[in-house]
């Protein structure tokens, strides 16, 4: 199958924003490594703040894609599929491309909470706190604040992992989720 000049630009955007951050990546470097002429990439994309938001779009889908299935795939019944968030994320951690969250990443680098990419990186993490509350809720768990607390637990893991390069805070994180449970 072909891939379009569009999708190659994404893919690399994707990868290089992903892996040294919004700033650091320059719009050359993008085109170099997707390999396609800058007029055909300016054709697609106006200006850089145009492939950040279709590369983040990307990475939020393929994320979620990703920790929905991974979760879902663990079979776990009940309360324990939502600990199976944190056997996920252990999951992540571990792999040696892991960088932390791109959304909590960006929210570390645009400072202005009004940019459209401080948007995006809210409703990533307003869909992880849907998500959540909808395994809580097949759970039998019906506390809607619940879904916000261990998002706070799955971010704080995730900070924590990408700071110390240890992914065994996704089982501190875990442990954490499990006590506020069987609260």
């Amino acid at each position: 199958m072909k891939v379009s000049a569009r999708e190659k630009i994404i893919e690399s955007a994707y990868r290089l924003f992903y892996r040294q951050g919004l700033r650091a990546t320059q719009v050359d470097q993008v085109i170099q490594e997707s390999e396609v002429a800058k007029r055909t990439f300016y054709k697609h994309f106006p200006s850089k703040q145009d492939v950040v938001m279709d590369a983040l779009q990307e990475r939020h889908q393929r994320w979620m894609q990703w920790f929905t299935n991974r979760v879902e795939a663990l079979n776990a019944p009940g309360k324990e599929r939502v600990l199976g968030i944190f056997d996920a994320l252990r999951e992540w951690f571990d792999d040696p491309e892991f960088r932390g969250c791109a959304f909590l990443n960006v929210t570390a680098e645009i400072y202005d909470a009004q940019e459209p990419e401080r948007e995006l990186a809210r409703r990533h993490k307003q869909d992880m706190d849907e998500k959540v509350a909808q395994w809580l809720k097949e759970a039998g768990v019906e506390d809607e604040s619940l879904a916000r607390q261990i998002g706070v637990l799955i971010d704080g893991a995730i900070i924590r992992a990408q700071c110390f390069g240890d992914a065994d805070y996704a089982q501190t994180a875990r442990a954490l989720c499990a006590a506020i449970l069987r609260a």
